[in-house]
């Protein structure tokens, strides 16, 4: 079965907005920024001979242009992650090349960032070699919005971490990251460890969700080999407040309002639907970046949700599926923003506040990075009715007034 969903990598597009004054692009690689398309298939073209740092690669020749098979990413020591359909992420943007007999070349000037061609091979052949350049690499941090030393967050509720690799003002992308929390800090989606060792997505940025059932404050310190072989290392605190009391319902019934005009304006009667009916559960959030993110039981462990308007079936993550071993369903495809992404069907257990979903189907997409999505149609298309208070910080679910739904 095919599924078409349609969402964007949040954990790298909503981010820049945040930290835009602090990463402003360079003229790096400008041109091949965000709007990336993918790469266009050929169905002409000529090979010719081509060396890249003294060791012979594939290349051909399209519209005057040398085009070099994509491995001379990794002869050049160029950082990059595949993402699919021809693109690589690199330091700064995206490539796109051109797809020959199954096989992608990339243009040969966007190797490296500074690559120099010179004309030495047998019958008028290129060499290319990656210039030096400086880099000025470092680690961003922001929690909650706040990107000082500590930040203030609630127990009980998932803190955003955001964890950018940077050049300049280029996220690196696919470079690998420990992180480790102090205290009684642990980690949606990661097996409720305090300690993690990952890689930086596609597009450098991560958005990791932090734990702590204490009112405390926890030392975020996130260690970076970095592509020149220097350790950078760089630490946020998050001050977790005591839970608030309106976190949990105090009551298991919405008492109906006294006398409630019927005139009363619309906020009021949006209000007012849920009076009357059973609370189910609520659970604690966490508002970042215009995002609703919420932690969800499964297989003994917390794992961090944004609320989503859109899709029917909840979206899981590459992390997320890993963890809790999901099950292969059958294949499917999901559309991103580079395009149909292959995925699999599959099912998982969610516990939410203390009310569990048994074996929901879900799609899992191994190409996707960001927080996993529970769409608000998967509460409404089983009969719930769903409040979201971000004054109070919890989402409540309310069973229909004819009574208990699964």
């Amino acid at each position: 079965m095919k599924q078409m969903f349609k969402y964007l990598a949040v954990s790298g597009l909503f981010a820049l907005g945040a930290v835009a004054s602090a990463l402003a692009p360079s003229a790096a690689y400008a041109k091949e920024q965000s709007h990336a398309h993918a790469s266009r298939a050929v169905t002409h073209a000529a090979s010719v001979s081509c060396e890249v740092d003294g060791q012979p690669f594939g290349a051909v020749l399209v519209g005057g242009v040398t085009y070099v098979n994509w491995g001379a990413l990794g002869a050049l020591h160029t950082p990059f992650a595949y993402e699919g359909n021809g693109l690589f992420d690199i330091t700064g943007g995206t490539l796109t090349g051109v797809v020959y007999d199954g096989v992608t070349y990339l243009p040969w000037s966007q190797l490296a960032p500074k690559v120099k061609a010179e004309k030495r091979l047998h019958g008028g052949g290129f060499d290319f070699t990656a210039v030096p350049v400086e880099h000025a690499y470092q680690i961003y941090l922001e929690a909650n919005n706040a990107p000082a030393s500590s930040s203030t967050a609630q127990a009980g509720r998932p803190a955003p971490l955001l964890v950018v690799l940077l050049d300049g003002s280029n996220p690196v992308p696919d470079q690998p990251v420990t992180i480790q929390l102090s205290g009684d800090g642990t980690f949606s989606d990661y097996q409720n460890k305090s300690d993690i060792h990952v890689y930086s997505s596609a597009n450098g940025y991560d958005v990791y969700g932090v734990n702590d059932m204490d009112a405390q404050t926890v030392q975020a310190t996130v260690t970076w080999r970095d592509p020149s072989g220097t350790t950078e290392t760089a630490t946020q605190g998050i001050i977790f407040s005591a839970a608030s009391a309106t976190a949990s319902p105090s009551s298991s019934v919405v008492p109906a309002p006294s006398s409630a005009p019927e005139s009363s304006p619309s906020t009021s009667t949006a209000v007012s639907t849920a009076f009357g009916e059973r609370v189910v559960t609520s659970v604690p959030i966490t508002v970042y970046q215009d995002m609703i993110l919420f932690n969800v039981a499964s297989g003994g462990y917390q794992e961090m949700f944004q609320l989503d308007t859109g899709a029917q079936e909840p979206l899981i993550n590459a992390q997320m599926a890993r963890e809790l071993d999901l099950p292969h369903l059958g294949s499917t495809a999901v559309e991103g923003v580079t395009g149909q992404n292959a995925a699999y069907d599959s099912q998982i257990t969610l516990t939410l506040g203390g009310h569990t979903f048994v074996d929901v189907p879900c799609v899992v997409d191994p190409g996707y990075s960001g927080t996993s999505l529970l769409g608000y149609n998967f509460f409404v298309s089983r009969g719930y009715d769903l409040l979201v208070s971000q004054s109070q910080g919890i989402l409540t679910l309310f069973s229909p007034q004819s009574g208990v739904v699964n």
